[in-house]
């Protein structure tokens, strides 16, 4: 457990210790003659502060009287602690930049621990004696990010989609049927985000499915889409087993004509048809990641 101790004199150092590192955020002379004020600011190993710190503290503890006859020995050691943490500042430049960066103890030094880039999913692990951040791999049925069910993965098993793991509560059109063919064209894996938009954008005031997977929210994730044919065809494959496929059929948000939509019938995943776009039909939202 770390310790935190406190000592304050006329010519004030306070020193802060936490887990084995020293702290020194300020140290400003309150004596007649002088109103200079010194911010080191640096975090200062045990290591690197063992002899000369306990030279300095010595030094601060000898001349804490505040008379004119003690001003040089204040000003050397006040250098001193200055000197000393711009050396260290020096040392461990660079060793902690980013958001999430780590230092661990190996023994004989304080090692750095990158944090993962920015939008992967990352897991620390301990390793022969070494925390190491390692990618997240899924499979299939897994909880994916959000916290839906995992039913699609790359080859690698970095990436893939996720569904929530019930259906929405209610029924909704495909989008807006007076308005004839939006664009929506895309049925590939990887396309249902972008039709989901391009239905939106064409009836922005209509609560649509499209509108509806959009809105959803999930455990802090707003990125969820209503999938397209392709998408919606590795949902039916593994949902079966996964969580109930009950209110079929489901939309999809490839569009196949004027006034029709590509929808999902049942889990087998060739199992398309097409539905008016104005018929009410159950939805399940989905994201990539």
């Amino acid at each position: 457990m770390g310790r935190k101790i406190k000592k304050v004199f006329m010519n004030k150092i306070v020193v802060s210790v936490f887990c084995g590192m020293i702290v020194i955020p300020a140290w400003s002379a309150e004596v007649s003659y002088s109103t200079d004020s010194y911010t080191a600011g640096d975090i200062l190993t045990a290591d690197d502060l063992n002899a000369k710190f306990n030279d300095i503290k010595a030094g601060i503890y000898d001349n804490h009287i505040n008379n004119s006859s003690n001003r040089s020995d204040i000003e050397v050691n006040r250098v001193a602690v200055n000197d000393l943490s711009l050396r260290l500042g020096e040392d461990t430049a660079g060793k902690g930049v980013n958001s999430g960066d780590m230092q661990y103890w190996n023994g004989s030094a304080w090692v750095l621990v990158a944090a993962p880039s920015m939008g992967s999913e990352s897991v620390l692990k301990y390793i022969n004696g070494v925390p190491r951040w390692q990618p997240v791999v899924f499979a299939v049925g897994d909880r994916g990010p959000a916290g839906g069910i995992v039913f699609y993965i790359t080859s690698d098993g970095r990436h893939g989609m996720e569904a929530v793991e019930n259906d929405l509560p209610e029924l909704a059109e495909w989008g807006c049927p007076p308005i004839g063919m939006v664009g929506a064209g895309g049925k590939d894996v990887g396309s249902g985000a972008q039709n989901t938009l391009v239905i939106v954008d064409a009836c922005p005031e209509k609560v649509s499915a499209a509108k509806m997977a959009a809105d959803y929210s999930q455990n802090g994730y707003s990125d969820w889409f209503l999938p397209s044919s392709d998408e919606i065809g590795y949902f039916a494959l593994n949902i079966d087993s996964l969580s109930a496929f009950k209110n079929g059929p489901y939309w999809t948000s490839s569009e196949f004509d004027v006034e029709n939509a590509i929808i999902q019938e049942s889990t087998a995943p060739e199992d398309k048809g097409k539905a008016l776009k104005d018929m009410k039909l159950a939805v399940r939202p989905v994201r990539a990641f």
